[in-house]
């Protein structure tokens, strides 16, 4: 329609209507695809997927894409052994990607090293009795030193043979050892003679030796190591001596002198001890004899007829 305006002359005032569209075509979701895979897709079974660098885009029927990042995960967590791939999804639509997931290979046991390994005896206490009812013994603190213990394993468990032979190969009298062990350079044994069937062996010999068998576990694997020979040496020059249960102190040398000028705390050990029986006195000294390898004290007590 073309209008005239009366009071212009030579102007054309046609008005023109042009229609504008506010209303985008609807786009419809065909699939989602994975741009570029993750970083990690090799697993432990037991962790969990990780989407880092990941990149999924959603692909439009009418050729268009974005990124998306609001997609869930199906079968991500806790991988198991075996399984290949995690589920990506959107909107009804998903993807798949590829992993590999491996069983968890358990590290065994670590035993302990010996290669350097030192032994002495830190405290000596010898118990002797002038009766038939008790039976005479020895207790002797142990340390062995210069070892590299593992402490991450499970359990532990440490047995300990002595012997005069340097290169034991079949050993089958262990006795356990009950001390907790809680440093990784050493460990410490207390020994009671009563224990060693082969004590009156060792006891008069010139040298001898200390095993060390530890048990270890870890999860379901379990590992033995035993020790070389490990001749056992001393760093006491004095015992704890006691007779009937009362206590004396002895120097680690044959004193069957009167003089008591060794005995530091004011014990008598030479001469006449005090009377522990009917009738019977104790003649002579209590004399601890330290072979050349220092291990254990041997005593002899000397008895006078009954005067």
């Amino acid at each position: 329609m073309t209008q005239h305006n009366e009071r212009s002359t030579n102007v054309d005032s046609t008005i023109k209507a042009f229609t504008i569209s506010n209303v985008e075509e609807e786009k419809i979701l065909s699939r989602i695809e994975i741009k570029m895979p993750p970083t990690k897709t090799s697993y432990i079974e037991g962790e969990n997927f990780d989407s880092t660098g990941m990149k999924v885009v959603a692909i439009y029927d009418n050729g268009t894409s974005e990124e998306i990042t609001n997609y869930t995960l199906e079968d991500a967590t806790s991988l198991r052994e075996g399984q290949t791939s995690v589920k990506i999804k959107y909107n009804g639509q998903e993807a798949i990607q590829a992993i590999t997931v491996a069983k968890v290979v358990e590290e065994g046991p670590i035993g302990i090293t010996f290669n350097d390994a030192n032994s002495s005896i830190e405290s000596l206490r010898t118990y002797t009795y002038t009766t038939d009812t008790s039976k005479n013994y020895v207790l002797a603190e142990i340390k062995v030193t210069n070892l590299l213990r593992d402490l991450n394993n499970d359990s532990y468990e440490y047995y300990y043979y002595i012997s005069t032979n340097s290169s034991e190969t079949e050993i089958n009298d262990w006795v356990k050892i009950n001390e907790n062990q809680t440093s990784e350079n050493s460990l410490i044994l207390k020994i009671n003679s009563k224990d060693i069937k082969n004590y009156d062996k060792i006891s008069d010999a010139e040298k001898v030796y200390l095993y060390i068998k530890e048990v270890v576990t870890k999860g379901e694997n379990q590992k033995t190591t035993i020790s070389k020979g490990i001749e056992i040496k001393s760093k006491v020059d004095k015992a704890e001596v006691y007779v009937d249960d009362v206590k004396y102190t002895a120097p680690l040398t044959n004193n069957n002198n009167d003089d008591d000028s060794n005995d530091k705390d004011g014990t008598t050990i030479g001469g006449k001890l005090p009377q522990t029986g009917e009738g019977i006195m104790i003649i002579g000294g209590i004399v601890i004899i330290f072979v050349l390898g220092i291990i254990f004290a041997k005593k002899y007590i000397k008895y006078n007829e009954k005067m």
